[in-house]
């Protein structure tokens, strides 16, 4: 019941709105037609007063002749002890008494005056003019002339108002008598009367209808109301929200009321908000950062100052996060605020003023400095990346936002902001994952790179429809014996026009495009499925292992995933092998202690990729359900340069293997490598040195081959 008041509410109000809005227009219209119609009858009547007045005139021009004579109608009379008759004859057709009666009460005159109407012989009215003609000082005698109204008011004469739908009326204002009527009854309608030139009658007209409003009025008028109606009735349903209207407008009203009680003091404070609308349209409400229109301005300015100076340098920062739109889809954008706020107070302790910094986007800052040498701007943008990319604590969770810098110049004062903004995201487009850099200059190839990245995405869901993307395999081998342990599948791209592309070039464009979890899934099928063919064939205790990235890693399903592909080929789980990042390790560290958790129930290895180039720490190595550690290869490359760089490697492997976990040293690329890790406890090799990664097939002969060549060594 309640809903369905709310829901005729908008509907009442569209009808009294519409009611109102009609009855204004039917009144304005019905007065300027009234006023119209009154201007019309008025002219009307005027032209038939005129000739009245005429016929009037004529009579009075008889009566005044000697002796008197008829003209045009009228008939000459004279009271005396005979009937009199006139010219033609005619007797005088009004009843003598009734004359003289009308003439007792009527003041002797010099100028004929009407009396009338008077019956006649014949049923009809007459009107007659009298003239008194002086016979004694008490008696006068009067003399006159005398005619038919029907013939004064004959319907030729009265069509032209007759014909318009009004009643006629003769009437003698000094008499107070009605002396001709067109129609008959009483005339109740309000009318609008003429005075006769040169006597007491007037000529009055009224509509016959005692409806006033004529329909060229009502027609039109309710036309439109319909209108209105047919129109408020859409804006209502439109907005669906008129039903509040009433509350909102009875709200507006008290609001306008103490609004204007304090009218006064509001001009007092208007200059205090003017001052806050451009606080709110300059800054950003969520971090207080000034935002895009402060940075326009700024850039602006500093253009203007340099075509007035005709020297100076501007320089302009974009600066973006990997995995800030990550962090903001698992927990909301609030909490990703909250991030963005750390890693700009962070960015402030290094920048010159804190008002260089701008956010230009839902996570994407930005930097403008002005007149700072090259050197000073790469060593700048360097320690704000090193300052971002540790890790940033919000709540009970930890995060690696691993941010990205690109960066646009001008000594020109006639560039454009937005030319220059569209520049630097430009360079921080260009800037990929893999690269030991994280920053670009913006030059002529950046835009080049950036269609070559937009055709490379286009031509991914090409590559998953047509299968282009293949595996190659690196062996792990076994420091004990130098016999294969198992391979790391690493993902290539065949590209029908560039060739076999690798990781570099595509896995950072498949993460923006949203589609590393299907190559995740692909490299994960595929992965278990050579092993399985390699485990029919007789190495049964070869393993395979791959990388995942961070988002594929905490997606809640892949533990799921992985059984599901376990099931399918019939695998153990240990010959399954995921490797995940520093970075990937502190990204979510409860997520990734679940995910740990339930591998490790599936009876799959983890291990942790380029240990020691991140920041995980060793609680992280002491606490979670790892079995391996990856030696990451910038170590081993020196192990043979620097004898404590040697020492730092076999302190960091017998940690290692003090904490229950396997020990893998990457990147051997030389025999002295080889030699000096052979003096320590790490149990698996994998570089160079032994194979470059290489297809299934060509693994499968590798390993035959390497397994002849122990034999021959045995037997000899």
């Amino acid at each position: 019941m309640r809903a369905q008041l709310q829901g005729s509410l908008p509907l009442t109000l569209v009808a009294l709105v519409a009611l109102t809005l009609g009855g204004l227009l039917v009144r304005v219209r019905y007065q300027l037609e009234v006023v119209r119609e009154k201007q019309h009858l008025h002219e009307l009547l005027d032209s038939l007063s005129a000739e009245i007045g005429a016929q009037l005139y004529s009579g009075e021009e008889a009566l005044a002749s000697e002796p008197p004579r008829a003209v045009g109608g009228w008939h000459p009379w004279h009271l005396s002890a005979a009937d009199y008759r006139g010219e033609e004859g005619r007797a005088l057709p009004i009843v003598k008494t009734a004359l003289q009666r009308a003439l007792a009460g009527a003041a002797a005159s010099s100028r004929a005056i009407v009396l009338g109407p008077f019956s006649t012989d014949d049923a009809r009215n007459a009107l007659v003019l009298a003239r008194a003609v002086p016979r004694s000082r008490t008696q006068p005698q009067w003399v006159g002339e005398w005619q038919y109204l029907d013939d004064i008011m004959s319907p030729q004469r009265l069509a032209k108002v007759v014909t318009h739908g009004y009643w006629i009326q003769l009437y003698d204002a000094s008499q107070a008598t009605v002396l001709y009527q067109s129609d008959e009854g009483d005339l109740d309608a309000p009318a609008v009367a003429v005075q006769i030139a040169g006597s007491s009658l007037q000529l009055r007209a009224a509509p016959r209808s005692g409806w006033t409003v004529p329909l060229r009025v009502l027609s039109p008028s309710f036309l439109v109301l319909l209108a209105i109606t047919l129109w408020l009735s859409y804006e209502v349903r439109r907005s669906g929200a008129l039903h509040r209207a009433a509350a909102r407008l009875q709200a507006a009203e008290g609001r306008h009321k103490h609004l204007s009680a304090q009218y006064g003091s509001a001009l007092e404070s208007l200059a205090a908000l003017e001052s806050r609308l451009q606080l709110i349209t300059m800054y950003d409400t969520a971090t207080g950062l000034a935002n895009r229109s402060a940075l326009v301005r700024r850039i602006e300015a500093t253009l203007g100052s340099i075509r007035q100076s005709q020297h100076g340098t501007l320089w302009v920062m974009a600066i973006g996060f990997d995995h800030m739109h990550h962090i903001a889809s698992s927990f909301g954008a609030e909490f990703a605020s909250r991030a963005l706020i750390i890693a700009a107070e962070r960015m402030e302790f290094l920048l010159p003023s804190k008002d260089l910094l701008f956010r230009t986007g839902d996570f994407r800052l930005a930097v403008a400095l002005s007149d700072v040498a090259r050197p000073e701007v790469e060593s700048l943008t360097q320690r704000l990346l090193d300052e971002v990319d540790s890790p940033i604590a919000v709540g009970s969770h930890t995060f690696l936002l691993h941010p990205r810098i690109g960066i646009a110049q001008t000594s020109s004062g006639y560039d454009y902001a937005d030319t220059l903004l569209d520049h630097a995201n430009a360079a921080l487009d260009a800037v990929t994952r893999e690269v030991t850099s994280r920053w670009s200059l913006y030059d002529s190839t950046t835009p080049t790179d950036s269609i070559d990245r937009l055709q490379l995405e286009a031509d991914l869901e090409r590559a998953f429809a047509e299968n282009q993307f293949v595996l190659e395999y690196e062996p792990f081998i076994i420091a004990a014996d130098n016999q294969v342990a198992g391979f790391e599948a690493l993902v290539r791209w065949d590209h029908p026009t560039e060739g076999r592309l690798l990781p570099g070039r595509f896995l950072s464009i498949a993460l923006q495009a949203r589609m590393s979890h299907r190559l995740n899934a692909w490299v994960l099928h595929e992965a278990a499925r050579q092993v399985s063919l390699w485990r029919r064939a007789g190495h049964r205790d070869l393993f395979v292992n791959f990388n995942l990235t961070a988002d594929a890693f905490l997606q809640p399903e892949l533990a799921d995933q992985i059984g599901a592909a376990l099931a399918e080929f019939d695998l153990p789980g240990n010959q399954l092998v995921i490797e995940l990042t520093e970075a990937t390790l502190v990204q979510d560290i409860r997520a990734t202690t679940r995910t740990l958790q339930r591998l490790s129930e599936l009876g799959v290895n983890v291990w942790l990729d380029d240990f020691g180039t991140g920041y995980s720490s060793l609680s992280h190595l002491r606490t979670l359900p790892l079995k391996g550690v990856k030696i990451d290869r910038s170590f081993i490359e020196r192990i043979e340069i620097d004898s404590r760089d040697f020492g730092f490697v076999k302190a960091l492997i017998d940690l290692i293997s003090y904490l229950g976990m396997q020990s893998i040293a990457e990147g051997i690329e030389t025999f002295a490598q080889y030699e000096l890790l052979n003096l320590t406890s790490c149990e698996l090799y994998q570089g160079y040195f032994f194979a470059r990664s290489m297809p299934a097939e060509a693994a499968e002969r590798w390993m035959r081959e390497r397994v002849g060549h122990a034999q021959q060594a045995v037997r000899a």
